[in-house]
């Protein structure tokens, strides 16, 4: 599946117009010290949002071609448990990634397959009404920790030579985490943490042939939360924020970005895949 979200660097398209409703809100600052923190640090939520998305596609995509049948699935590598629980009509596939360097993730996944309004094990595609997935993740590692959730709903629309589907639901994530950077005036420190809530509102995406630039056809996701920054050495700074990220995807090759915080918004549009 091709990504749901516009990555950070994209924000540094900025263009401070406002649209038409939201004029009670001031144009932001590019140069604002909170605008460029979001800018540099929420590229880490939006990937890992993003690796949460693109393992349900994969799991789905392992059940109908086969389900949980003579070879173990794999994930990035890594054989994963796939089982059909006939109390929930849902399959559970768990996953453990572990590189035996202290980073360990741990990943669950329910999914349900809907035909003709009843639960189905193994669906006829060109009957499927609807899929249902749940997702959690826990990771840990020596840079921090992180944990979220999907809960959505996919729906297929098959058309002669080409499948959409259309997602719908929230997630979340809420983690802390430590980086350094060096350049020609030294090493900083900073120490992140990141709560953020997201909707996806009618997103479609083309899983046949995917677009071009990378972005879904139409649809809007939404992210709101929060972000503080603390950083030490030779660029010392210090953010804590409120936001809400806005992501309008337009013909599956630029999208419209909204960044609100307080009174504060920064508007753009930019072209997918920059």
């Amino acid at each position: 599946m091709k990504k749901l979200f516009v990555s950070a660097a994209m924000l540094a398209l900025l263009s401070t117009s406002c649209s038409e409703d939201q004029t009670t809100l001031t144009p932001g600052d590019p140069a604002d010290p909170g605008f460029q923190t979001l800018v540099d640090e929420f590229g880490n939520v939006d990937e890992s949002t993003n690796s949460m998305t693109g393992m349900s596609f994969e799991i789905i995509g392992a059940i109908m071609d086969g389900g949980a049948g003579p070879a173990k699935p794999t994930l990035q590598g890594v054989e994963y448990t796939l089982d059909y629980d006939t109390e929930t009509d849902f399959w559970v596939a768990h996953l453990v990634l572990d590189d035996g360097a202290g980073n360990l993730a741990v990943i669950s996944d329910s999914v349900q397959f809907i035909q003709d309004g009843h639960p189905r094990r193994i669906p006829n595609p060109d009957s499927l009404d609807v899929v249902r997935c749940f997702l959690t993740m826990e990771a840990s590692g020596e840079n921090g920790t992180l944990s979220g959730f999907q809960n959505v709903t996919l729906v297929p629309d098959y058309q002669d030579t080409t499948v959409l589907v259309t997602v719908d639901g929230r997630g979340g994530l809420q983690g802390t985490y430590v980086h350094e950077n060096t350049d020609s005036t030294g090493t900083t420190q900073c120490t992140v943490g990141a709560a953020f809530s997201s909707t996806f509102s009618r997103v479609v995406v083309d899983v046949t042939n995917g677009t071009p630039a990378g972005c879904p056809l139409a649809g809007t996701v939404t992210h709101r939360g929060d972000l503080s920054v603390l950083c030490t050495g030779a660029k010392p700074l210090t953010h804590e924020g409120s936001w809400s990220i806005n992501l309008t995807f337009v013909d599956g090759d630029s999208v419209r970005v909204s960044a609100v915080r307080g009174d504060n918004i920064w508007n753009f549009t930019t072209p997918c895949g920059d």
